[in-house]
């Protein structure tokens, strides 16, 4: 995937999310890619190349084409409802700065600030009552016509039914977890204001 640089890659996911018009996704780990900072993609993008390769030649080329992946939010037609567990909040990328403007960004969201995007947090503490216990690979359904994981080693897009609908259970069980709106912001806040950020 990345054997020509960072940028056709952000590329090739910004027309992928063009063509899906509703989108649930859930994050055991990493910040939405639609919500990253400027500053927090570079910190990540850093990192991808730092361990997989290649030189990061073409990092501000693949910034750049990360931060055009967002126009999407604006484009009508399109829905996006995430998930992440808590433990987003306290794994930051880069510096503690960057984190305290990151952390915003997310607590605006989770207060509206794009009506396309729906951002749900679950809790730290919550008991995974009624849910599927081994939520901790990062994956995106599309439509309900596949599903995107991102492994360590690959990235595999099962479109198999059966598949996709055990991956639409499981973002189902996360969604009841998951708070919303303002009780959302105000777990955000409260991780930025105890880290030192916000």
């Amino acid at each position: 995937m990345l054997a020509d640089g960072l940028a056709p890659v952000q590329r090739a996911v910004r027309d992928a999310e063009f063509a899906t018009v509703h989108s649930r996704s859930f994050s055991p780990l990493i910040v939405p890619g639609l919500l990253q900072t400027e500053r927090y993609i570079r910190a990540v993008l850093q990192q991808v190349s730092q361990v997989y390769g290649p030189e990061d030649d073409d990092l501000d080329e693949a910034v750049a084409a990360r931060l055009n992946r967002q126009d999407v939010l604006a484009a009508p037609g399109h829905s996006w409802h995430h998930v992440l567990l808590e433990q987003v909040l306290w794994s930051p990328h880069g510096s503690l700065d960057l984190w305290g403007e990151q952390l915003t960004r997310l607590a605006e969201v989770a207060r509206g600030a794009v009506p396309s995007y729906r951002l749900g947090v679950i809790k730290r503490g919550t008991v995974w009552a009624g849910a599927i216990p081994n939520m901790s690979v990062q994956f995106t359904i599309s439509d309900d016509r596949e599903v995107g994981l991102e492994l360590p080693h690959t990235f595999l897009v099962p479109t198999d039914p059966d598949e996709i609908a055990s991956y639409v259970c499981a973002f189902d069980c996360a969604d009841r977890l998951a708070v919303y709106g303002e009780e959302a912001a105000a777990v955000i806040e409260a991780a930025a204001e105890q880290m030192g950020v916000g």
